[in-house]
Formats: C-alpha cells, sequence, structure tokens
C-alpha cells in the first residue's frame, strides 16, 4: 500500500503517525509525516512562488527576522522548510533591489 492512498481509507481512528507507519511495512512513523506535509497533504501549494508571495515573504521576514515557523504561518500553503532550502529571501532581496534600481 502507498502512502498517497492512506487518506483514501478509513484509518479506524488512528491519530499517531507511528501507528500508521505499522500499517507500511518499512516505514516509521518520522517518514509518513514528512511524506504528508512536504507531498501528500491538499493544502500544500506545489506551484512556483508568486511575486505577491515573494513581497509577503520578504516583509514578514523583515518583521519578524529568521522566525521560519512565525513567517510560514503567515503565508497559506507554504511550508518555513520551503523557504529556507532554497534561501529565498536572500534570493528576493538581491532581485528586487535590483528590479527597483532599474525602475
Amino acid at each position: 500500500m502507498k502512502c498517497r492512498h492512506l487518506f483514501h481509507f478509513d484509518l479506524g481512528g488512528i491519530q499517531k503517525w507511528s501507528d500508521i507507519a505499522k500499517l507500511l511495512p518499512g516505514r516509521v512513523g518520522k517518514q509518513i509525516r514528512e511524506r504528508w506535509q512536504n507531498h501528500l497533504d491538499p493544502t500544500l501549494k506545489k506551484t512556483e512562488w508568486t511575486i505577491e508571495e515573494d513581497l509577503l515573504l520578504l516583509e514578514l521576514q523583515k518583521k519578524q527576522g529568521n522566525r521560519w515557523m512565525m513567517i510560514a504561518r503567515g503565508i497559506d500553503g507554504r511550508r518555513w522548510e520551503h523557504a529556507i532550502q532554497t534561501n529565498r529571501t536572500h534570493l528576493l532581496i538581491g532581485y528586487y533591489s535590483n528590479f527597483n534600481a532599474i525602475r
């Protein structure tokens, strides 16, 4: 049984990732949770970042500093790992400062 199929089945009230992992031989709860959070969660946005999201990220980073969990709460459908893994703010600061200088 593939992990993506779990939400199609009645899990009988199972709420712990480790209990779900018991249904999938060779997997542990952490793997199941990460797979859900990074790939299978239907609320997760998988599209390219929009300009509006980029600007919001910069604004939130300016207000919150590097508190990525707090920043992620302000951007629907994006996880804090996405911003960190792509070094998004560093890229954006350079891009938008150059963009504003050209205007």
